[in-house]
């Protein structure tokens, strides 16, 4: 007779010897031959707020090229090469690409000139003949521009200021301008080419809107500093509220010419000096 120890007669609990149960033999059938330790894997896939998530233990996650994406699989090496299209991309710093024209401008820093627009009425460099100013002097659009013309000179009078015309004899005080949409108002400035150069007590009445006195160097004007204002230059004041405070003139102070040298595509500027004495 053969006795069988109550410790394997009874079920096994893991931490003891035992008979194996019908449970235990069931788990065993589920484990595959050669069958390893499972190995963390991810279930879920997230891109931003949007999370792509396993349907099936065996599920597939597909990747998609977009437009400007190459995705190239190497299932010998296992790897994945994610590229882009556009692998060539240059810029040109501190410059602009003009609107109408094919290649991007550049100035002196740049490496070469402006190129200046001569027959493209598109391009963004062109001159400006005329500006619209509001009541304040500021500069709030063009009222004129054009092409530059080769070999050709320009002096800032013509390309405006928005300057207006005073053709009052020199000898005569009451100085008269006319300028149009010009507006009085205080801190407001603005610009008048004198015909005739200016007098001692000099005022100025701009399109009838009332004469006021021209104050140079805070003061009224004196046969001396009249001599700051000459015959054909174009000053600029500020109204105050009360008197037209001078400014500057073209005369000696910013005063210059601008030449369009076709030959090498330049612009040359001149300066004019010459103060009044």
């Amino acid at each position: 007779m053969v006795t069988i120890p109550d410790a394997i007669a009874t079920g096994t609990t893991g931490a003891t010897n035992g008979l194996m149960t019908a449970a235990d033999k069931q788990k065993l059938n589920g484990i595959a031959s050669g069958a390893e330790v499972n190995q963390n894997a991810f279930s879920n896939v997230k891109v931003g707020s949007t999370t792509v998530a396993a349907d099936t233990k065996t599920d597939t996650l597909e990747l998609v090229a977009g437009g400007a994406t190459i995705i190239t699989p190497d299932a010998t090496n296992d790897k994945i090469t994610i590229s882009s299209t556009d692998q060539s991309v240059t810029a040109v710093g501190n410059h602009y690409t003009p609107a109408t024209d094919s290649s991007a401008e550049k100035d002196a820093s740049g490496g070469t000139a402006t190129q200046l627009p001569t027959s493209s009425t598109g391009a963004l460099v062109q001159v400006v003949t005329g500006v619209q100013m509001d009541a304040k002097g500021h500069v709030t659009g063009v009222v004129s521009k054009g092409l530059w013309s080769p070999n050709s000179t320009y002096s800032n009078e013509s390309l405006g200021n928005g300057y207006g015309t005073c053709a009052t004899a020199e000898a005569t005080a009451a100085k008269t301008a006319t300028l149009s949409n010009y507006a009085l108002v205080k801190n407001g400035y603005v610009s008048i080419k004198f015909t005739y150069g200016l007098c001692a007590n000099a005022t100025l009445n701009i399109n009838s809107k009332g004469a006021k006195s021209i104050f140079i160097d805070g003061a009224a004007v004196t046969a001396t500093t009249a001599k700051r204002v000459l015959a054909g230059d174009i000053a600029t004041f500020v109204y105050d509220g009360t008197q037209y405070q001078f400014v500057c003139t073209d005369h000696h102070e910013r005063k210059f010419d601008i030449n369009y040298r076709a030959s090498d595509n330049a612009l040359v500027f001149t300066k004019k000096f010459g103060m009044a004495s």
